[in-house]
């Protein structure tokens, strides 16, 4: 058929309309017409066996068109019976002597009632729904004593069995051209949305960024072609629905077959339904979510890392959760501070959790990690998060960089506005004596940082019972061993002791008494003999009472950690350099930084 043209299908309900509806429809070009007879439940047959690919648009009358309504997702027109063809048939009947009564279906109904109240007819009318209906009115008719009956199709045939007499109210020419009309008009509308939505999905398809749109339950409504094979980055979006519905705007990263994808997500409603559009942009480049000494996190991620970290489990204090808090529901951007081990990055995510950005990304940019290769993709890279907006900026360890980065990295914040369109957070390591490093305190004071110390351990020693009892518990779990507690005298020593190195030094050292204890309550002894071996070492740029040139304290590892660090620090952050001057290899080197 020619595609120009609107292509009719037409389904009518007596023998003498198919002809009518021919002869109107050679005269127009605008339309090519089939037509078939069958009424009601034979038209919806006819439909059903033929392809109704071939076909734009249907017209049918009455019942018979609802019924095909119900079956077909083509749209249908109704060839209407208008106030004249129902005139037309009452004038027929009035010649006729006998009783008689309309009765039909509400298209028939509804006019002819029209019709009587404005010409003050008395002419009895009743609506019906189906054949049965039909039946089991006229016998009741006919024990009235009508004789005559004003109809469609079907109760015509009805009646004729019941030996009543029927005049068909038949469509007139007028009305069979207005519904050819309102069939080319509905199919040009229809065909209108459907170009419209061919150069939407064509624009989405085309488009850099990807589309998946779901109904709040999880029910994928739509995706673009290069999402509709993963199914795997699809399962991972629809987990994000439920934080993606509950505001108007969310963003977070997915790592997915080895991509890194940037999502961005709106919730929207069109009529009464609601639903969830997630836009995706990736790098083009297989990524993984740590990389260039940047990670990227969700809320999600931050959660799992607080709550199974030993951080996690031994809490911060009361006055130190209301800082947090407060700080948390403003853009200024914050820096914490603290000596080694002192809860810092947790601290940090903290933060994250409870502000108002938490939707958005929490992005860590860890600058013990910053070499040459990984600075300059901060600083230079279109795919930096420094390009991006509306996340959480966490650059831990600030005070490892070099004057010269930290300079440029200052500027590139002020010049930026990061600050401005950004959460930032910052991490410095001080000692007990020294102070803060003068571009630190540019940092402080250039970008008005509110500041949230954290305290160290020995600040806390009343809380190290409680502390210990919370963490042995978690090891139980993870060691699957039933540890009671500490003796007294055990537990006076852990007080006594210092902690250089804080929590971490904390957490570590009751790990191993965890693992090493054979008794329900760790003894003294055994508390005594590894707090002698911490004692062995002083960590450089921690606080002791043996002045400068004593031996480091804390484990060997602790040593050689802290030794790696600064000679990177010193070496500009370049790690080839400073593999180079240690005489050890860059993959110890990366070992021990990753740490």
């Amino acid at each position: 058929m020619n595609s120009r043209k609107t292509n009719i299908l037409g389904i009518v309900p007596y023998e003498a309309m198919k002809p009518a509806l021919e002869s109107l429809a050679e005269n127009r070009d605008d339309l090519s017409l089939d037509v078939y007879v069958g009424d009601l439940s034979k038209g919806v047959e006819i439909v059903k066996s033929l392809h109704m690919e071939d076909y734009d648009i249907i017209i049918s009358r009455g019942g018979t068109s609802r019924l095909i309504e119900q079956n077909t997702t083509i749209p249908v027109v109704e060839i209407n019976i208008s106030v004249y063809d129902i005139l037309h048939t009452i004038r027929l009947a009035d010649n006729y002597r006998g009783k008689y009564a309309i009765v039909g279906f509400p298209s028939i109904t509804t006019s002819a009632r029209l019709l009587c109240d404005l010409l003050q007819y008395d002419i009895p009318i009743h609506t019906i729904h189906s054949s049965r209906e039909a039946e089991n009115l006229l016998a009741e008719l006919k024990k009235e004593g009508f004789r005559l009956v004003l109809c469609d199709v079907v109760t015509s045939s009805i009646a004729r069995s019941l030996e009543i007499n029927a005049i068909l109210i038949t469509s007139g020419m007028e009305s069979l051209q207005e519904a050819l009309n309102r069939a080319v008009k509905t199919h040009g509308t229809f065909r209108h949305m459907e170009e419209r939505q061919l150069f939407l999905d064509s624009l989405l398809q085309h488009s850099s960024m990807q589309t998946a749109v779901f109904t709040p339950a999880g029910e994928l409504c739509y995706s673009s072609s290069g999402l509709q094979l993963n199914t795997e980055l699809l399962s991972l979006l629809s987990q994000e629905i439920p934080a993606a519905a509950a505001g108007t705007d969310y963003k977070c990263f997915k790592l997915c077959g080895g991509i890194l994808y940037a999502v961005e997500s709106r919730k929207f409603q069109t009529g009464e339904k609601q639903y969830v559009a997630f836009y995706l942009a990736d790098s083009h480049s297989s990524l993984l979510k740590t990389r260039h000494g940047v990670s990227y996190l969700n809320l999600k991620d931050a959660e799992k890392s607080m709550f199974n970290s030993f951080y996690g489990v031994v809490s911060l204090s009361e006055g130190l959760c209301g800082c947090i808090s407060s700080y948390a529901q403003n853009r200024y951007p914050i820096m914490i501070l603290g000596e080694s081990g002192t809860r810092k990055k947790y601290a940090a995510e903290v933060l994250y959790s409870q502000s108002t950005m938490k939707t958005h990304p929490f992005i860590v940019i860890d600058c013990v990690r910053l070499s040459g290769k990984e600075w300059n993709f901060l600083i230079s890279h279109y795919n930096s998060p420094l390009n991006d907006r509306g996340n959480t900026l966490f650059f831990d360890h600030l005070d490892s960089l070099p004057e010269e980065k930290l300079q440029k990295l200052l500027s590139t914040i002020i010049e930026q506005e990061l600050h401005k369109t950004n959460k930032i957070l910052f991490s410095c390591t001080t000692t007990e004596k020294s102070g803060i490093a003068p571009l630190i305190l540019e940092f402080i004071h250039d970008l008005s940082c509110l500041i949230l110390n954290m305290p160290p351990l020995r600040d806390n020693m009343e809380d190290i019972p409680s502390f210990s009892s919370l963490y042995l518990n978690s090891l139980n779990i993870e060691l699957s061993k039933q540890i009671a507690g500490f003796r007294p005298d055990a537990m006076e020593l852990l007080q006594q002791y210092p902690w250089p190195h804080n929590y971490t030094q904390f957490k570590r050292v009751l790990k191993e008494l965890a693992v090493l204890a054979t008794t329900p309550y760790i003894q003294a002894h055994e508390v005594n003999r590894l707090l002698e071996a911490e004692r062995c070492f002083n960590v450089p740029g921690q606080n002791t009472d043996s002045g400068s040139g004593s031996l480091p304290e804390g484990s060997l590892e602790d040593i050689i950690r802290e030794a790696i660090h600064r000679t990177v620090r010193e070496t500009g952050g370049n790690q080839s350099a400073a593999a180079k001057k240690l005489q050890i290899s860059r993959t110890t080197l990366w070992k021990y930084l990753k740490e």
